[in-house]
């Protein structure tokens, strides 16, 4: 199932950028550039293309599809291909070695993989410079690469960040925290941290108690020592009550 994902991301972009390559005359080569005009259709159907590229990026690496990033992955080294293979097909000018049937179909196709590969970006290029229109399509990878690596990286300091808060809520209120937390990391200590106290419990700790009229409230020695001393010195007259 994730291989199907794969292969169908990989075919998704194969597939605009074949569109591309059929409806629009050809916008780069290996060697030069061919000016002509941009149509509008053409800007918005390369914007799209764009756009579905970084929806690809943002997705795979939020949700951690590793699939859709394989599939990503294949159809970006496309924009690489060519820059690796070509430099050894072709032969120097005025080179009397005779270029092979392989050699000269694999240069053939490397050459228009350049062309498919770049041609959905024919409609964006205008917003740089020509030199950096032609390395635009090397940019997949990388920002494809670094999206889902720098997603997992800030996943992992949330998730490390989010324990430890939770961890120091759980000892905060011991009278001791550093102990407990010394206690909770310690093995076999046999101190158990599953459950804190609630806002509810610090209330009712907090809440005053109050005895009936007839019930006496517990009391310190001192408080009943000054109470037998007026008693002693009370002075009593028959009929009044004490």
């Amino acid at each position: 199932m994730r291989r199907e994902k794969a292969i169908n991301v990989f075919l998704f972009f194969f597939l605009q950028a074949m569109l591309f390559v059929c409806f629009f005359p050809v916008y780069f080569s290996i060697d030069k550039i061919h000016m002509r005009t941009v149509t509008l259709p053409e800007r918005l159907l390369s914007l799209l293309f764009v756009l579905f590229w970084i929806s690809l990026c943002v997705y795979s690496a939020w949700k951690k599809r590793l699939s859709l990033l394989v599939g990503g992955v294949l159809y970006s080294v496309m924009a690489y291909l060519p820059g690796w293979f070509l430099p050894h097909l072709v032969l120097a000018a005025g080179s009397i070695k005779k270029q092979g049937l392989a050699a000269g179909l694999l240069e053939t196709v490397f050459e228009k993989m350049y062309e498919l590969v770049n041609a959905p970006l024919a409609g964006v290029s205008l917003l740089v410079s020509g030199k950096a229109s032609t390395s635009l399509s090397r940019w997949f990878l990388p920002v494809l690469l670094l999206s889902y690596a720098g997603t997992h990286v800030f996943h992992f300091y949330r998730n490390a960040y989010l324990a430890e808060q939770l961890h120091l809520d759980e000892t905060a209120y011991f009278s001791n925290p550093a102990l407990a937390r010394e206690l909770a990391v310690a093995p076999d200590t046999g101190v158990s941290f599953g459950r804190s106290k609630s806002p509810a419990d610090n209330n009712s700790e907090n809440l005053p108690i109050f005895l009936p009229a007839n019930m006496p409230g517990e009391s310190t020695e001192d408080e009943q020592d000054e109470q037998d001393d007026n008693e002693q010195t009370r002075l009593h007259f028959r009929g009044l009550p004490k």
